[in-house]
């Protein structure tokens, strides 16, 4: 059994939502923070034209890796992230470990 203590709530009315914040926080002393940020992950949602586009990284694990294995990572490196920006992983071949891109598509 696991348990975070992140929490998200979602509802019609907003005296409900109230009420059931109100009650936790009297009891577990909780706190309202950025929405967007939810058990370490960073979610965006961009409207498109006739849908919505999800997006979620994980910006504060990357750097935290990025600092741990710094003296691993070649001086010559051009960017600060695994893949050069604008990189998209559509699929990953295990038999040739091989990443693919939807620009080399």
């Amino acid at each position: 059994m696991a348990d975070v203590d992140d929490r998200r709530i979602q509802g019609e009315r907003d005296e409900d939502l109230a009420y059931i914040k109100h009650s936790f926080g009297q009891r577990f002393g909780i706190k309202d923070v950025d929405p967007r940020y939810f058990l370490g992950c960073l979610m965006e949602i961009e409207d498109q034209v006739g849908y919505k586009t999800l997006t979620i990284t994980q910006p504060d694990f990357v750097e935290d890796l990025l600092i741990k294995y710094a003296e691993f990572m070649p001086t010559e490196t051009k960017y600060s992230v695994p893949f050069e920006p604008g990189t998209v992983c559509v699929s990953y071949d295990t038999t040739t470990a091989v990443q693919y891109s939807a620009w080399n598509q």
